[in-house]
């Protein structure tokens, strides 16, 4: 082998190994990718989850709040109209 076909050789190794390093670091992005994206997704249920939870704790609040100032609106009304 003369120094030409030596060069050659190093040449087509040198691609072979690169081609293969980016064949393994794009496999490796597209798996990160895809745990990402269903991390995401899980971090996405967990905030309905907790909405949801958040608004059914909060419902009867707000009714009591709702009916708390209808009463005192009542109370209002009532004492105005009986003094007045």
């Amino acid at each position: 082998m003369d120094g030409t076909e030596t060069v050659a050789l190093i040449r087509d190794l040198a691609f072979i190994a690169l081609f293969v390093v980016v064949a393994v670091t794009a496999v490796v992005l597209g798996l990160k990718a895809v745990a990402l994206a269903r991390s995401i997704g899980r971090l996405l249920g967990t905030l309905r989850e907790v909405r949801s939870n958040i608004a059914s704790e909060m419902r009867p609040a707000a009714a009591a709040t709702g009916i708390g100032v209808v009463g005192s609106l009542l109370r209002r009304i009532r004492g105005r109209g009986g003094s007045g």
